[in-house]
């Protein structure tokens, strides 16, 4: 993760960054469309509270953040990911 207050001002800047074509075999991508609505909010929400509270500059409420999230994923700027040798999900964007 990026350490910085300004990357963490940004839900998805403060995300590690993957290339899509390199997966390592442990790591599954979920398509958000498949998951049912509560799952969807509950692993946003999960994400979001699981980063901490430094924020930089401007504070984002975890609703703000969440939609933040949930719209990367939209634009396919950013994947599910779920690491089945930890079982670990996370929402990573995509280079």
């Amino acid at each position: 993760m990026i350490s910085t207050s300004h990357a963490a001002a940004n839900p998805i800047a403060s995300l590690k960054v993957i290339d899509s074509d390199v997966m390592i075999n442990t790591m599954i991508e979920i398509d958000y469309r498949q998951l049912n609505t509560d799952t969807l909010e509950n692993l946003l929400t999960e994400i979001v509270l699981r980063e901490g509270t430094d924020y930089g500059e401007t504070e984002y409420t975890t609703e703000e953040k969440k939609s933040q999230l949930k719209s990367a994923l939209q634009s396919g700027k950013a994947v599910i990911i779920f690491d089945a040798s930890n079982n670990h999900c996370d929402i990573l964007p995509i280079k």
